[in-house]
């Protein structure tokens, strides 16, 4: 398949609303931007990002600094949203800075392998892709106080339920949300073997179509467990649509972490730590610390070690950062 019909095809699927987890969707991109991409991933210190080149003539340090952030994880008043940053980066670096309209993380990563970017967000599936194909260097992920956003998959059952540990579960029905759902589907499957819980072979999957529908139906006794995302059940509590004293939480996965800041491997050193610290010492105003549910600052971040459990449920999952896994994706949506 050509680069243009891969890319065709990638943006039907935004545009049909067909692939709701960003980690499903963006795992076509490999083959896609590989296609027709200069960029020649190397890691010679192995912290799994590009290495900065090897010469200063082949830094850059533009006058004007392109910024972006992924239209999926933010869909609404992007520019705005990100103006106050936008403006203290200016402030530190005294470069002007300019945000990009973009259609998709698509042509996010297109743009920063192709140069035309230099500081950006990519949401917690697109990441690796933009660090692999586009040379991009997280630095940091919204905070509330010590500790970074983020969510995790949990295994629930009804508090008067019989079970009180996964292996309770083995023989019985899990309610998993929708086949391309992270926390709902794709993650359970990865990370339950461990626990003796195989999905279709030790314990029978069942859809329920949604988070909501999920917890509802341990509620009402509907599923004997589900996998559900923490912050949505988090939600209903705080809500009120659930009590907590319904709920027993069997199992809580490590946290996945949200939407990056970061810049372009190749620029300038000096300025890169600019940006860095720009970052950094950003405080954000009080209607996006409203807007961000209490997050009001960023934090680093290692993508070797934050991103370990999303590389690994990718991997179980027989999903690469290839051509070969680009056409393994397509043919799975055909089917």
């Amino acid at each position: 398949m050509s680069f243009l019909q891969h890319k065709k095809t990638l943006r039907s699927f935004f545009a049909n609303g067909k692939i709701r987890f960003t980690l499903i969707l963006l795992l076509c991109f490999p083959g896609t931007v590989s296609a027709s991409s200069a960029f020649t991933f190397v890691d010679t210190d192995g912290d799994l990002l590009a290495d900065s080149p090897d010469s200063p003539e082949k830094f850059i340090d533009p006058d004007v600094l392109v910024y972006t952030t992924s239209p999926e994880a933010e869909k609404e008043n992007l520019s705005e949203r990100h103006s106050g940053r936008m403006a203290f980066i200016a402030e530190e670096t005294g470069k002007k800075v300019v945000f990009l309209e973009t259609a998709s993380s698509l042509e996010e990563i297109e743009k920063m392998r192709d140069g035309e970017l230099h500081i950006a967000g990519f949401s917690t599936g697109t990441l690796g892709f933009a660090v692999n194909l586009a040379g991009f260097v997280p630095v940091c992920v919204k905070a509330k106080g010590d500790q970074t956003m983020g969510y995790h998959l949990q295994i629930i059952v009804n508090r008067k339920s019989p079970y009180h540990s996964l292996q309770d579960l083995q023989g019985e029905q899990i309610a998993h949300t929708s086949p391309t759902s992270n926390s709902g589907n794709i993650a359970p499957r990865a990370l339950l073997p461990s626990f003796g819980l195989v999905p279709d072979k030790t314990y029978e999957v069942v859809y329920s179509g949604k988070h909501k529908k999920s917890i509802m139906g341990i509620v009402d006794g509907t599923y004997p467990a589900a996998a559900v995302a923490s912050s949505t059940l988090q939600r209903m509590i705080v809500s009120g649509a659930v009590s907590e004293t319904d709920i027993r939480i069997l199992y809580t996965s490590p946290k996945f972490p949200t939407l990056a800041m970061g810049y372009a491997h190749n620029l300038k050193p000096e300025l890169a730590e600019k940006i860095r610290n720009a970052f950094l010492a950003y405080s954000f105003p009080p209607e996006l610390v409203k807007a961000y549910k209490g997050a009001d600052h960023y934090l680093p971040v290692s993508y070797k070690e934050d991103w370990g459990i999303i590389r690994h449920i990718a991997k179980y999952n027989g999903y690469t950062y290839t051509e070969e896994g680009l056409s393994k994706m397509l043919q799975k949506k055909k089917k």
